[in-house]
């Protein structure tokens, strides 16, 4: 049960990361235009792609345990 209660907050987190990015994006083009957008995406933008990693982080994680959870505990009760 709690795995599953986390992987439901992992995927709210991951999907509210997501939407917050796009949304980071389309502020961008709108407020400052294409070639901003167009500089965020540089290759060698290494602070963009470090902050969408931070961002998506810990909707990830969240998922990552509750499926290592899930799996510890159906090891669990194949012991018993």
């Amino acid at each position: 049960m709690f795995a599953k209660t986390l992987k439901i907050l992992g995927y709210i987190l991951l999907y509210a990361g997501i939407a917050l990015i796009f949304f980071g994006y389309a502020s961008t083009l709108y407020f400052q235009g294409f070639a901003a957008l167009r500089d965020l995406h540089n290759p060698y933008n290494i602070t963009n792609y470090l902050a969408v990693v931070i961002t998506l982080a810990p909707g990830l994680a969240l998922i990552w345990v509750s499926g290592w959870l899930k799996t510890k505990s159906q090891n669990n009760e194949v012991e018993k």
